[in-house]
């Protein structure tokens, strides 16, 4: 193994475990909550955040990307874009609060002008973050960047469950968002103590690379959070609380496992651009891991939907049952295209990202507002993954295929024997589900879930190991895994 595979695989292992650690924080801050908040409190949070998100667009240049993407970045660079960011952060921030009524009564919800105030603040706040700890990730020191996430989201969970336990409404989330924002900016400058200066020297310098990036957020943003503002005006709070929070549990395998891959990956595909064999070939094999681990948590997330909901949300939440199954095939898909972005970024095609994007973009939202206004939150739910597998997979491969280095037997060859084996674990499991046939009572729900997730396993480790096996023992995951294992039964 090379050493520049060795920093990616430590580098994935240490920001893979923050992000499992955060979403553990997470998880254990929504089950918490989720028992004694209702889908109206949690519609309320969605409507602030989209809308703050909506703003946020002015800010997203992504001017991280640009420091880590530059060869020859120096300290002007990195105190330009502190400096930005505070201008930017403090002006959006200024516009939501100003907004906050206007917000309200378009909604009919006047709860939001007082959390859009507060989360107005939290915003702002960010924006004063150290730009410097950008350097954790150029140089490949992940360890340090992973301790930074945990950190914020230690103090917030802190936050909002012992709020939500006094409260019992919306206002712990809040709470525990202005936490976590004043704990990010407190933990960067501990991390990286030098203060930065106000200057705007490299400022068009990075506008230039940067102005493709922002458009793109901007696009992204429609394309991943579009539905709220869909779902929010037709459905009102209460349904949007329902498909946020079966759209955060579904999607939890491509959030937790890509965004860190794609925390990771940028710099290394920076450093490989110059080398299209090695890119492709380190582009494969991520790929592989990708499929392999993700794919069948993703699927079987949608596999045992009814006992999850059950379990982990209580009987209120019941409404997201039919959500989880179409919302999970999303996230698959999404998966499956999770780091192609940084592939293009790290190849200074982010041009090509933009005009995927417009396609994805100009057609979501039409779609979901159809599905919703035929079939309601299952049908609003079914049109994302159709979109997602459309116009999100099919698309974006077709034009990684033409741009880069990568070659359809890399994708093939890396989905087929995951995809397969998921393929017959969903009908395993759902004919075990109508087998146990639970009470919609805890303790049945309890014991057909695990009874689901351990058949789910079961199947899918088999049929995975059954083909690697037919396809004559390939080097990919299943290789290095079975080495792994070799190593494990030699000690004993």
């Amino acid at each position: 193994m090379s050493d520049l595979s060795h920093k990616v695989n430590s580098g994935i292992g240490w920001v893979t475990g923050a992000r499992f650690a955060i979403r553990g924080l997470g998880l254990l801050s929504t089950l918490v909550c989720a028992r004694i908040l209702t889908p109206g409190d949690y519609g309320l949070i969605a409507l602030a955040t989209s809308f703050i998100g909506l703003l946020d667009l002015a800010t997203s240049f992504s001017f991280d990307v640009a420091l880590i993407q530059k060869p020859d970045v120096r300290r002007e660079h990195f105190d330009t874009v502190w400096t930005l960011n505070i201008l930017l952060y403090c002006g959006v921030g200024t516009i939501v609060m100003a907004s906050a009524p206007w917000v309200a009564g378009f909604y009919r919800e006047p709860r939001l002008t007082g959390v859009l105030a507060w989360m107005a603040l939290a915003f702002t706040i960010t924006g004063f973050q150290n730009t410097a700890i950008v350097s954790f990730r150029r140089d490949l020191a992940f360890h340090k960047d992973s301790l930074l996430m945990v950190v914020q989201k230690v103090l917030g969970v802190a936050v909002t469950i012992p709020l939500a336990i006094w409260l019992r409404d919306y206002r712990a989330l809040v709470a525990g968002q202005v936490v976590s924002s004043v704990a990010s900016v407190a933990a960067s400058y501990v991390a990286w103590p030098r203060m930065p200066r106000f200057r705007l020297e490299a400022a068009r310098e990075l506008f230039g690379f940067s102005i493709w990036l922002l458009l793109n957020n901007f696009l992204i943003f429609l394309r991943t959070r579009g539905f709220e503002f869909v779902i929010g005006k037709l459905s009102g709070a209460y349904a949007l609380g329902v498909f946020n929070i079966a759209f955060e549990i579904s999607n939890l395998p491509s959030s937790e496992l890509v965004a860190p891959l794609n925390r990771v990956v940028l710099p290394v595909y920076a450093q490989l651009a110059t080398r299209p064999a090695e890119l492709r070939q380190e582009f494969g094999r991520l790929l592989q891991w990708i499929a392999m681990v993700a794919l069948p948590l993703s699927v079987g997330i949608g596999a045992v939907a009814e006992p999850a909901v059950e379990v982990m949300l209580g009987p209120k939440w019941d409404r997201a049952i039919p959500l989880l199954t179409p919302l999970a095939l999303t996230g698959a898909f999404t998966i499956l295209t999770s780091n192609t972005g940084a592939l293009l970024n790290a190849l200074g095609q982010p041009r090509l990202i933009l005009w995927v994007g417009i396609v994805q973009v100009g057609s979501l939202l039409p779609v979901i507002a159809l599905g919703a206004w035929l079939g309601g939150l299952p049908g609003a739910a079914w049109a994302l993954a159709l979109h997602s597998l459309l116009l999100g997979f099919v698309i974006v491969y077709s034009v990684v295929l033409r741009a880069t280095p990568v070659r359809l037997t890399d994708l093939l060859q890396a989905v087929w024997r995951p995809g397969f084996a998921v393929a017959l674990m969903f009908p395993a499991v759902e004919v075990l589900h109508r087998f146990l046939a639970p009470q919609r009572d805890f303790a049945s729900e309890a014991v057909a879930l695990v009874a689901e997730v351990v058949t789910g396993a079961a199947v899918y480790i088999a049929v995975v190991s059954f083909l690697w096996r037919l396809s004559g023992r390939q080097e990919g995951p299943e290789s290095a895994l079975w080495r792994r294992l070799e190593v494990v039964r030699r000690y004993r």
